[in-house]
């Protein structure tokens, strides 16, 4: 990859996209704001993070889903496969407002979902936080055009 390129065209999942810092995940679940599409369960909270990876997101299946490891994985690797694949549509949102987000992504239905129904309703969640990000872009621009 050309250092040059812009890495929301890749579709890849870098390591420095996973969050996995302990205090950022605590804040993410205190602070955060929540919202449903179902079957995923969203936690985001905004952040000032680097312009290369404006986002940084896990993903969590509950043992209530199933009780084995196997399928939750599963479960949890078709939840990245579908992000990864639409994730460049939140990505040039984030960058052209210059904003950042933690994100936590948690899988709540009780039965198994076909890939291809998880990945249309993860675009459905990409669409939401897109809106999110555009709604507090107007306030903020809002609140300094009366200044």
């Amino acid at each position: 990859m050309n250092k040059n390129q812009q890495p929301s065209k890749q579709y890849t999942f870098r390591k420095e996209e996973r969050l996995r810092s302990r205090k950022a995940i605590e804040s993410l679940f205190k602070e955060g704001k929540a919202f449903l599409v179902y079957p995923y369960r969203v936690i985001y909270l905004w952040e000032n993070l680097p312009a290369r990876f404006p986002v940084q997101v896990a993903f969590g299946v509950s043992k209530k889903y199933d009780k084995r490891a196997v399928k939750r994985n599963l479960i949890r690797r078709r939840m990245r496969e579908a992000y990864r694949k639409n994730k460049h549509l939140l990505y040039d949102v984030l960058q052209r407002t210059n904003k950042g987000m933690n994100l936590f992504i948690s899988y709540i239905a009780k039965e198994e979902a076909t890939y291809q129904m998880m990945e249309v309703e993860m675009k459905k969640v990409i669409e939401r936080l897109c809106d999110r990000c555009r709604e507090t872009n107007v306030k903020k621009e809002d609140v300094s055009d009366q200044n």
